[in-house]
């Protein structure tokens, strides 16, 4: 189990189906599991995204 920001909200998720994962890095989380990793370009690149898509 991990604790996990998402976006000022901390949740408890499942790291089972990526068990490289280190405190830092950048998840996609589905349900409440962790289901892939992103590089932070790509985290930062989809986090810029989101924000434009909420203004």
């Amino acid at each position: 189990m991990a604790v996990v920001d998402l976006g000022g909200v901390r949740k408890r998720i499942s790291i089972a189906l990526v068990p490289e994962v280190q405190v830092g890095d950048y998840v996609i989380v589905h349900v409440g599991y962790a289901i892939g990793m992103l590089d932070i370009e790509e985290a930062q690149a989809t986090l810029k995204l989101f924000a434009e898509l909420t203004t």
